[in-house]
């Protein structure tokens, strides 16, 4: 500038808004070693050199540059990628990177040299019909997913639900009363095709609304299908739950008295099989254990047990096993929002609760563990 002013800030929004704009120069430049599949360029095994096929980033729609590496329990925007792959997680560096990457000027960091505010315009315009392309299809997928759940029938003892769960230590006679959240599904399709039984559970969001189906496919006899994945899920579930076991009250989530404890599985059959030896706790499964660290709870709840298995600590290449580090990125993440949390596991012999309950008569034993 000729009268020696400095030129206009640019927001941390808008350098995403560009970086998100070169989505696909930006991220095989960052991951070379990686592929396109679907929506998402998926990085290299750790076989093939890379950092594994956990760390993924969405190239398409309203989550377009949103990435995550499960086995580093780490993720964000592909500003947050460009610091966590070239500039050692510092954020100033990674502006001034991606400025460079841009072609907008080496300036102060979040400040810029160019370039022309109808290209930031454009940008910003890009990023905003992603989100309403991402938000209207996800209302699509959702109300799909509560469609699917709402036509199948409640769970019997005698359908492949039924009989999968009786298998697994915690089917109807076991438990007492059927879970409202599982339906039987006749016939779903799978996504590599053909249709399968399937358990199907409501996924409850922050609101109350059914925004996902969790759906375990099986065979007529109940046992696991065999196709992979066996277990997916339908619908933005984020924050969601499964409502598992309502315990002594009847009260949703968002209703729940002041003094109940939150009992939180990843999976249906661990939080089954801790309600079935507490019939009086409140259990939700979060589906996954990222979400586990992310499942909405209303402020009024300020104690939860987090229901733990026994994974590995590192693979069988020595590298870290990606499920203990989730879970301790959970207790840390209910810990930083202010409730007291205790974790939950078997007897060490066992991987899960539910192996527990299938060796084990749990109605003999007095308590679980809480440490």
């Amino acid at each position: 500038m000729s009268d020696g002013a400095r030129p206009p800030l640019m927001s941390i929004s808008a350098i995403v808004d560009l970086l998100t704009a070169g989505i696909d120069r930006l991220v095989p430049q960052l991951l070379p070693g990686g592929k396109r599949h679907g929506k998402e360029w998926v990085e290299a095994s750790t076989k093939r050199g890379g950092l594994g096929d956990g760390l993924s980033v969405c190239m398409i729609g309203g989550k377009a540059g949103v990435w995550s590496h499960f086995g580093a329990a780490k993720g964000g925007d592909l500003l947050d990628l460009i610091a966590y792959l070239e500039t050692g997680g510092d954020k100033t560096k990674a502006i001034l990177w991606a400025k460079d990457w841009l072609g907008i000027g080496t300036g102060t960091a979040g400040q810029a040299s160019g370039p022309a505010p109808a290209v930031l315009e454009r940008a910003r315009k890009a990023r905003e019909k992603r989100e309403q392309q991402e938000a209207n299809e996800s209302k699509r997928r959702s109300a799909y997913a509560q469609a699917m759940w709402l036509r199948a029938p409640q769970v019997g003892p005698d359908d492949a639900v039924g009989r999968y769960l009786a298998g697994r230590g915690i089917g109807l006679l076991h438990l007492g009363r059927r879970p409202g959240c599982l339906r039987a599904g006749q016939s779903i399709r799978h996504e590599s095709g053909g249709d399968w039984p399937a358990m199907l559970a409501a996924m409850i969001g922050p609101d109350g609304a059914h925004v996902a189906t969790h759906r375990t496919y099986l065979t007529a006899d109940g046992r696991k299908a065999p196709v992979s994945p066996v277990k997916s899920i339908l619908g933005s579930y984020a924050g969601a739950h499964i409502p598992l076991w309502k315990g002594r009250t009847a009260a949703t989530l968002r209703e729940l008295p002041a003094d109940t404890v939150v009992y939180i599985s990843e999976g249906i059959e661990d939080g089954l099989s801790v309600a079935r030896h507490l019939p009086w706790a409140r259990v939700i499964a979060a589906a996954s254990l990222g979400n586990m660290a992310t499942v909405w709870l209303p402020p009024q709840v300020r104690e939860v047990v987090l229901v733990g298995q026994h994974d590995p600590e590192f693979k069988a290449d020595g590298k870290p096993h990606p499920a203990p580090i989730a879970f301790r990125a959970a207790v840390q993440a209910h810990a930083d929002a202010g409730r007291r949390v205790r974790v939950t596991r078997p007897p060490a012999e066992f991987k899960d609760f539910n192996e527990w309950v299938q060796a084990v008569d749990l109605q003999k034993q007095e308590t679980v563990g809480v440490a």
